[in-house]
């Protein structure tokens, strides 16, 4: 099934060499960028297409805190004052 909203075809079959059945999906894209724009980072992350940004555990630890103290949208706009001081 290629679906051109999308820009990528999904296939589907069972792997069968275990005693359960694993069913099993790919995507192909028609380009790498459309893939890099679209596809999770995790799965990007698998074959080295995108690297994650390594943040100290004290700044995350930080950062959650700071999280708690606030509600509502006030949290939306901390969370985006965080990641422009971190990137």
């Amino acid at each position: 099934m290629m679906n051109r909203l999308i820009q990528r075809k999904r296939d589907g079959y069972a792997c069968q060499d275990h005693p359960d059945v694993v069913f099993v999906f790919v995507r192909f894209y028609d380009s790498l960028d459309y893939a890099k724009k679209n596809e999770p980072k995790h799965k990007l992350a698998r074959l080295v297409l995108h690297e994650k940004k390594k943040i100290s555990r004290k700044q995350r630890k930080e950062r959650k805190n700071r999280m708690k103290k606030v509600r509502g949208i006030k949290k939306a706009v901390l969370k985006l004052l965080a990641k422009s001081k971190i990137l």
